[in-house]
């Protein structure tokens, strides 16, 4: 390789770092406060163009339907885990029959659900990531929400 081309490759991985290492993490970077959609774009409350990286938390979508709040742990340590992977936003899927309190364990639906949901949100979002609220499960009336 000539010195060129190295420095060239150098450059192009420095410039990688940048943005993945550093603009992809939480709390580093854009706020992602204040989101909102702008032509093609998502702009944060500053009006910067922001590029979402993620992960998708399933569980409390079904646990709730049996008697489980989540199929793992939705702590600091589990986002913390989460962020080592340049994250800097987590989709949540939720369970309409949960959130009303329908069909499911009184113990992990109703009131209990929709604070743990706010609990897990306000966790997530102290670490300066965006939340993406999902109502993935749903069915009319008192029928049984399914995917």
């Amino acid at each position: 390789m000539t010195r060129f081309t190295t420095l060239l490759l150098l450059c192009s991985l420095f410039s990688l770092y940048l943005y993945h290492g550093v603009y992809g993490r939480a709390g580093v970077g854009p706020s992602m406060l204040g989101l909102r959609v702008s032509g093609n774009s998502i702009l944060n409350k500053d009006g910067v163009k922001i590029r979402l990286l993620g992960v998708n938390r399933s569980g409390m979508e079904f646990m709730c339907m049996s008697g489980a709040m989540a199929d793992g742990p939705m702590d600091q340590t589990s986002i913390n885990a989460m962020m080592t992977w340049n994250i800097n936003s987590v989709r949540v899927p939720l369970n309409s029959n949960c959130w009303l309190g329908l069909n499911g364990n009184p113990s992990v639906s109703g009131a209990n659900y929709v604070a743990a949901v706010k609990a897990y949100v306000d966790l997530l979002t102290s670490n300066g990531l965006a939340v993406i609220l999902d109502l993935h499960w749903s069915a009319p009336g008192n029928e049984i929400a399914n995917p």
